[in-house]
């Protein structure tokens, strides 16, 4: 016996277009059938010998939306000299439009604030609400070197941002243990 591996991508996104109702779809079967030809170097055989592959598993049907909630900023105390710094919290909440359960497990982010590198991190708190998992990251950045940058962000009262990074994504009860599941999302925040 032989172990083959094969690597492919799933944009599940495409794959909601085969239902009317996605939120009611757990998973999705997929098959794969062919065969796997094997050439053979002995005289009496045939060149090659053709074995067929047959197999299914099920995925979970997971569409997410990403969308970026309840971002807090806290103002430092002169009292701590240099070493002040601006405290930024906000919750990450990454729903899931069909209706496959799902965990999120450990975040890697990186956050932009109006076109310059802002938050990066790694975050593990995570709770659930309904059929989303709410990641909230707190974060704190120190104000020496980039005063002017943040002046300028809370007198306009808001900016665009851009959040990117990766999570492990576990699916309970799935052929499909965990997955790594990466995010780009873009808007604008004010305050």
């Amino acid at each position: 016996s032989t172990a083959i591996p094969v690597k492919f991508e799933l944009q599940f996104a495409k794959l909601k277009t085969f239902f009317q109702n996605v939120s009611s779809v757990t998973d999705y079967t997929l098959g794969l059938r062919g065969s796997a030809d094997f050439p053979i170097k002995l005289g009496s055989m045939p060149t090659k010998v053709s074995v067929p592959l047959s197999m299914e598993k099920k995925l979970p049907a997971f569409i997410p939306d990403v969308s970026l909630e309840n971002v807090d900023f806290s103002a430092p105390s002169l009292l701590d000299g240099a070493d002040a710094a601006l405290s930024a919290a906000f919750d990450l909440r990454i729903e899931n439009q069909a209706a496959a359960d799902f965990l999120v497990n450990g975040l890697n982010y990186s956050m932009d604030l109006g076109g310059s590198s802002f938050l990066q991190g790694k975050s593990l708190q995570t709770s659930r609400d309904g059929n989303a998992s709410v990641v909230r990251v707190d974060s704190s950045l120190p104000i020496l070197g980039a005063g002017r940058a943040f002046l300028s962000l809370f007198k306009s009262g808001g900016s665009n941002y851009r959040i990117r990074g990766d999570s492990d994504v576990a699916f309970p009860g799935s052929d499909l243990e965990k997955t790594d599941f990466q995010f780009d999302k873009s808007g604008k925040l004010s305050w």
